[in-house]
């Protein structure tokens, strides 16, 4: 199934023009977080409210250009503290995340960050995909951490949302 996953988004991220070299390689590891952001019929929920605050927090503690204020677009580049330079793709309802050769701890690997309608929900779906080192740890418990209760808590707060769904 997890070879299905990456299969699907990879297919998905080429329809809508993607291009990378990146790609997970044999022996890659995967990871899935799902965050649910607000319900439809809250104040300030929508999925492309939730959209234009992902493009502002596409990955941890994102640093450098552009500024936080404006949110990426496709090509820019960003320092995620502790790990290094990723470059931003920027589709619909969707972005990635691509470590910088020589430049990540992670590298190579993609993280596929999305907005997703699931019945009155609107959730940020992150899939990463890998085959840099420390796979246990980037695909276990830090894999929630660093998403769900760090990054995607700001898209939260961003909105006005308080507290947990």
């Amino acid at each position: 199934p997890d070879k299905q996953r990456y299969k699907s988004a990879k297919e998905r991220l080429e329809l809508e023009g993607y291009q990378s070299d990146n790609w997970v390689l044999p022996g890659y590891h995967l990871y899935t977080v799902e965050t649910v952001i607000c319900r439809i019929g809250e104040a300030g929920c929508s999925a492309e409210a939730v959209f234009e605050q992902l493009k502002r927090f596409p990955a941890p503690q994102r640093f450098g250009s552009p500024d936080r204020k404006v949110g990426v677009k496709t090509g820019d580049k960003s320092f995620a503290l502790g790990v290094g330079m990723v470059e931003h793709w920027v589709g619909t309802r969707l972005l990635t995340n691509t470590t910088i050769e020589n430049q990540h701890l992670l590298n190579p690997g993609v993280v596929i960050r999305e907005v997703v309608v699931a019945g009155d929900s609107i959730i940020v779906k992150t899939s990463g995909f890998g085959n840099g080192l420390l796979p246990q740890i980037n695909s276990g418990i830090a894999a929630k951490l660093i998403w769900s209760d760090r990054t995607d808590s700001k898209i939260k707060a961003a909105l006005g949302i308080k507290g947990k769904k």
